[in-house]
């Protein structure tokens, strides 16, 4: 019992010259603050920190000078991280198109000015940016804006906003008429009635050739730049590099004569499908990638229909092709008081608690991180033909 009784005569200076201390500071900051700035009593619950709801900056930046200037303007509103020049950018895009702009101008990547104005309210949680975006698709649409035209990863603007929780954009979308060319191209049945019954093969007609791409078939692939939850924006582009050999029949060490598929070394390009950085601290951040080419040596490309199956990081989890981070505890002002006061009692367990609290801060990054080797799993959701097939000497 004298170990309990001694540690109850520590913590009790420690407590009051916390307390003291607390109402000190509290006292003087009153003083100094105007009476609406004034902080609570110490008998007040400590609120908790309020989510910083600024972007963080992006992580990319395109080459869009030879482009139409409309669309020079979204892109530049998507690289703004405060609202004010959001909303400045977002202005100057509808006095543009007022102003009878190139409406069906596209850029490099076959994106037109809709595209970019989906990239841009995709991800945003901000009533007002949202708002702005939607007028601008509005007006967009209303002067013949080409509503499904695909960009060079196979997707039309209302793609971009499949796992965006923005459901008044995609509203408008669809009661103009606007289609999904990644449902179409990874569920093929998406475009087909449910009643429909396959047609019956003419007499003597040929078998339909194996596709090289089988549906099932694993691809491994390295990323070879980064992407992230809160720096990525909707529509980077992303590519890695295939890292085991596709054989006939799956991934193997190594292929038997005429079976190889898919050379190590091959690469593989596609597009940031969402990305949306944790909107509070209860909330998951997310990531959607979505591979659409195999790009050869010589530059030409096939089309690839997949979707990330596993990353090869413990942290995050995959459902349906979607990358969720993790949910970041958070401690309360309370919890961290007490903490002190344990670590002002004894340095030894102060040290141990700042230690921990240092290497699970450092460890626990609430946002998703992939940086360039990240090792994917991509699964082939629907059977493609490769445009060319290249050796491979290992």
């Amino acid at each position: 019992m004298k170990p309990a009784r001694n540690l109850h005569l520590l913590l009790v200076p420690v407590v009051a010259c916390l307390a003291l201390t607390q109402q000190t500071s509290q006292t003087q900051s009153a003083k100094q603050l105007p009476q609406s700035q004034a902080v609570p009593d110490s008998n007040a619950s400590i609120p908790d920190e309020v989510p910083d709801e600024e972007l963080a900056p992006a992580a990319v930046e395109l080459d869009v000078s030879h482009t139409s200037p409309l669309i020079q303007v979204l892109y530049q509103a998507t690289r703004e991280t405060k609202e004010r020049p959001t909303l400045d950018r977002l202005a100057e895009a509808k006095r543009l198109i007022t102003s009878n702009a190139e409406i069906k101008a596209v850029d490099p990547q076959g994106r037109t000015a809709l595209h970019w104005a989906v990239f841009g309210s995709s991800y945003t949680s901000n009533p007002k940016v949202l708002v702005a975006y939607e007028e601008i698709a509005n007006e967009l649409i209303e002067r013949g804006v080409e509503i499904n035209r695909e960009d060079a990863y196979n997707n039309t603007a209302l793609d971009y906003l499949l796992y965006s929780p923005n459901f008044e954009m995609q509203t408008l979308m669809m009661e103009h008429g606007a289609s999904s060319g990644f449902l179409a191209g990874v569920f093929p049945s998406f475009s087909q009635s449910s009643e429909a019954k396959p047609q019956a093969r003419a007499p003597g007609a040929s078998m339909p050739v194996q596709a090289d791409l089988a549906s099932g078939k694993t691809i491994d692939a390295r990323l070879n730049v980064p992407v992230y939850s809160d720096r990525s924006r909707t529509g980077d582009p992303v590519e890695a590099t295939v890292t085991y050999p596709l054989c006939t029949d799956g991934e193997q060490v190594a292929c038997n004569d005429g079976e190889l598929v898919l050379a190590p070394g091959t690469k593989v390009s596609g597009t940031v499908l969402f990305a949306q950085k944790a909107p509070d601290k209860y909330s998951r951040p997310r990531l959607v990638l979505d591979f659409s080419n195999i790009v050869h040596r010589n530059g030409q490309k096939s089309q690839l229909y997949a979707r990330v199956l596993s990353v090869d990081n413990a942290r995050e989890t995959v459902r349906n092709n979607e990358i969720l981070g993790i949910v970041q505890p958070h401690a309360s002002g309370k919890a961290s008081i007490a903490m002190a006061a344990v670590s002002a009692i004894n340095p030894i367990a102060g040290y141990t608690i700042k230690g921990i609290q240092t290497v699970y801060g450092l460890s626990v990054r609430r946002e998703i991180l992939f940086p360039p080797g990240t090792d994917l799993q991509l699964q082939i959701v629907r059977p493609s033909m490769l445009k060319q097939k290249e050796p491979w000497p290992g």
